[in-house]
Formats: C-alpha cells, sequence, structure tokens
C-alpha cells in the first residue's frame, strides 16, 4: 500500500501558516493490520477489526489544532460492493468510508486502495483495478466530525463483509492528522452610525486563519443601547467554512419616546478552537431621536398670526389705559 503523507486539497490552513501532516499507519505495531476478512455466515456479516495507536502529542502544542483528518485503506477483494468500511475514533465516533458500494452491494470491481479525505470524488467503483479509482475518495460521511474528539488512543478500521462469496484481506490502513495554527478573533466596527428610521449598525467579526471548517465565536452585546432599542440578535455566531469572517448587524427599533444617542458594543469572549485577539471589541452609536415640529398649512399660519396680533393690540390697549 502506498502511505500518502497527506492530501492537500482540503488543508485546513490557508492563510497565515504552514499546515503539518503527521501520519501513523498500522504496519508494524497495529494489529489486524494484513489479516484476512472473514466471509459473512448466513445472514451474520464477517467482521474484520484492526487497530492502531496515536500517541499523546498530536496537534497538541499551542497554538496549533487539529485541522483534518484523511484516512488510507488498503484492501484486495474481489467484489468490493460486500464490503462496509469504517473508521473508528478513540472515543467511539464512527465514520463510515465506504458501505456496499454501488446500489447497496453492486459494485462487483476488485480492491480498494485510496485515501479517504473530505471533498474528494464519490466512490467510482471503477471497472479498473483497483476499484476506488484515483485519490483521494469522499467518505460516506464527513471525517470532519472527528475534529471536535481526542486525537490520542486507540483508532479501529472495522471491514464488515455481508456477503459469503468473495474472499478479501486488509492489506494496510493509516490515518493523517493534519495540524493547523489556532486562529485569533478579532471585531471592528464596519457601520458605526445608525438610527431608528432603518439604518442598521454593521460589525465584523473575523478570524486569522480561513479553514474549510465553521468557527462558532462568543460575543457579548452592551452598551447604553438595550435589547429593546435593537431587533433580537442571534448569538453566538459562526464564521462560514471557507470563509474569513462574518458581520453582525445591528437593527435599531423605532419607539415614540425621543431618545439620546445611545451605544452598541460587541465584545468576542473566549471560546473553542480560537484564541481572542485584539480589537476584542467595538464600539457603535443608535442616532439621537430627531425632535418633531409640527408644521402648520399657510391658513393655519395666517390664523395664528391674526390671533397674535389681536393678542398684542388687547394687550397694548390694556396698558394705555
Amino acid at each position: 500500500m502506498k502511505i500518502k503523507l497527506a492530501f492537500a486539497l482540503l488543508a485546513l490552513l490557508v492563510v497565515t501558516a504552514p499546515a503539518t501532516a503527521q501520519t501513523f499507519s498500522c504496519l508494524p505495531d497495529g494489529t489486524n493490520c494484513s489479516a484476512a476478512i472473514p466471509d459473512a455466515n448466513g445472514a451474520t456479516p464477517g467482521v474484520l477489526v484492526s487497530t492502531l495507536t496515536v500517541p499523546a502529542d498530536v496537534c497538541t502544542a499551542l497554538p496549533s489544532f487539529l485541522g483534518d483528518v484523511d484516512v488510507d485503506v488498503d484492501v484486495t477483494h474481489e467484489w468490493v460492493g460486500d464490503l462496509r468500511v469504517r473508521v473508528i475514533a478513540p472515543n467511539a465516533t464512527a465514520v463510515t468510508l465506504v458501505d456496499r458500494p454501488v446500489n447497496a452491494g453492486d459494485c462487483g470491481s476488485d480492491d480498494i486502495d485510496t485515501s479517504f479525505s473530505d471533498g474528494g470524488a464519490l466512490f467510482p467503483c471503477a471497472p479498473t483495478i483497483p476499484a476506488s479509482g484515483t485519490a483521494p475518495v469522499a467518505p460516506v460521511a464527513p471525517l470532519s466530525s472527528l475534529l471536535s474528539g481526542p486525537v490520542a488512543g486507540a483508532w479501529s478500521l472495522e471491514i464488515t463483509d455481508f456477503a459469503n462469496s468473495g474472499i478479501g484481506a486488509l492489506e494496510d490502513w493509516a490515518v493523517t492528522f493534519t495540524c493547523g495554527t489556532t486562529p485569533t478573533v478579532t471585531v471592528a466596527t464596519v457601520d458605526g452610525t445608525g438610527n431608528e428610521a432603518g439604518d442598521p449598525i454593521v460589525f465584523r467579526v473575523t478570524r486569522s486563519v480561513v479553514s474549510v471548517t465553521p468557527l462558532t465565536v462568543f460575543l457579548t452585546l452592551s452598551g447604553s443601547a438595550g435589547p429593546a432599542d435593537y431587533q433580537a440578535v442571534t448569538l453566538p455566531v459562526t464564521i462560514p467554512g471557507g470563509a474569513g469572517f462574518v458581520d453582525v448587524t445591528i437593527v435599531p427599533v423605532e419607539d415614540i419616546v425621543p431618545e439620546p444617542a445611545e451605544t452598541v458594543i460587541v465584545t468576542v469572549n473566549a471560546g473553542a478552537g480560537y484564541i481572542v485577539g485584539s480589537p476584542d471589541a467595538a464600539s457603535a452609536t443608535i442616532e439621537a431621536d430627531p425632535i418633531a415640529v409640527p408644521l402648520l398649512d399657510p391658513l393655519g399660519m395666517a390664523i395664528t398670526i391674526v390671533l397674535l396680533a389681536m393678542a398684542g393690540f388687547v394687550a397694548l390697549s390694556r396698558i394705555r389705559m
């Protein structure tokens, strides 16, 4: 089997620092690394479980983090449509790599020899050997679900054969971990002035390292403006996968009570997967409500002038008397 150091097509870290990868092969120290896959016995599938151990120093040195997981598999089998292959993390989280391709077992081609990586091509059931075609191949379920779990410990590859015909064996397998640099999260004001007439305030939450994985950022809203002064804001916010920032929009609420100018402050709080950077807070202003001055129509203004004039004449007459 050709164990790959990493498939960088989906390297998590793409901005500030190069990603580093470490690969752990089952051979020579794992169990059942090169072993026959038992055939099904009637309705009972045959199962082979192989295990390798990952040490405790992978992606642990701050500010690094686990950014990507790829799994290399080398299996010889006469009918890969019989097989389901899963990788199981130390916390028992299982991710299905292959599940009886294609159309519940129709793939009659030979062998799987590929790297499974999120974003790869669908399992092709190629007519030539290996049936897995050109690497990387997308797993049935995303390997990104393993990023929040532990790295150190026992990792297992489980191969299940659902048919009692066609023989095969596991030749070797490996797991590759790509470590990246933990991003720094900051906040800035994009549009710092809003009002109750429909002009919103906009803040921007930015991470220093763009990632294919979404990042949830915890924020606090404060300032002289309270929750009643603007529309509800969904917190925490999430920077989408592949994006470097997310905008937070504050929409002031119109009310009937004139108010002075008020401030809105957004502060970045600590959370998993990022470091709070500087600036960690930004502020903006909801403008004071304008004082309404009633306007009179021309006739009303004329009557008012006449009344004022008459009032002045009467007052003057009284003084002269």
